[in-house]
């Protein structure tokens, strides 16, 4: 496990978006500033997708694949979550350098960190 992995699997990364004002501003505002791209029917890969919170927000308007997460235990509670709200999703562990599913897909969403990227 990596370091990065390492610092994933303690951190309760389910409610980052939500824990606080601070965060949750962080979540509305992305949601905002993406309302212009989010049209019906469109195809998004969510590289670094967390637990999902991004996926299951959109997942009425647009079809989200959360891709390549980087902490195992993530997986778990994204097809967790996906069978609660019965939502059909494809998650994989995997490493963001390799985008083979790029030509399938609409748009790319990548957050890492503190940067955000489409």
């Amino acid at each position: 496990m990596n370091k990065v992995q390492q610092f994933y699997q303690c951190y309760d990364e389910d409610s980052r978006l939500v824990k606080d004002d601070y965060h949750r501003i962080e979540f509305i505002t992305t949601l905002y500033f993406l309302e212009d791209y989010i049209k019906p029917g469109l195809k998004i890969i969510d590289i670094g997708a967390g637990t999902g919170r991004y996926a299951f927000t959109w997942r009425s308007k647009i079809v989200v694949s959360p891709r390549w997460i980087i902490v195992p235990g993530y997986i778990n509670l994204m097809r967790e979550k996906a069978k609660e709200q019965s939502v059909k999703i494809t998650v994989s562990h995997g490493d963001a350098r390799d985008l083979y599913h790029l030509k399938t897909h609409n748009l790319i969403w990548f957050c890492a960190w503190d940067r955000c990227t489409i």
